[in-house]
């Protein structure tokens, strides 16, 4: 799936066509990471993305409700920016990595040909 604004695209394999829909709008500023219990936050290691060295962070959460386990990873450098997030719950997982920060950027909606 792919999102721009309020409108989502999907398609249901790479040989297929791309489908639109509205979606609801989302709480921005928001992140992958925005839980409200979080637990158990531990530094786990170090790395390295985009040249920059990273402090790996991981820790446990639940959805809004309560009902669903989280688990999380983020790589934050030096200057406390968050260069890659990765969140895992049961049949569900999303990886985020950040770059490019205060630049300009285009995207463009699939062709629904």
């Amino acid at each position: 799936m792919t999102r721009i604004a309020d409108r989502s695209y999907r398609r249901d394999g790479p040989d297929e066509p791309w489908n639109a829909s509205d979606t609801p709008t989302l709480r921005v500023p928001s992140h992958l990471w925005d839980v409200a219990d979080r637990r158990a936050a531990r530094i786990v290691g170090t790395d390295v993305i985009d040249g920059r060295p990273t402090t790996v962070l991981s820790f446990y959460g639940e959805d809004e409700l309560g009902a669903v386990p989280l688990w999380f990873r983020l790589w934050v450098d030096n200057d406390d920016v968050v260069r890659r997030a990765e969140m895992r719950a049961p049949g569900h997982f999303m990886d985020h990595t950040y770059c490019d920060f205060d630049t300009p950027m285009t995207v463009e909606a699939p062709d629904l040909g």
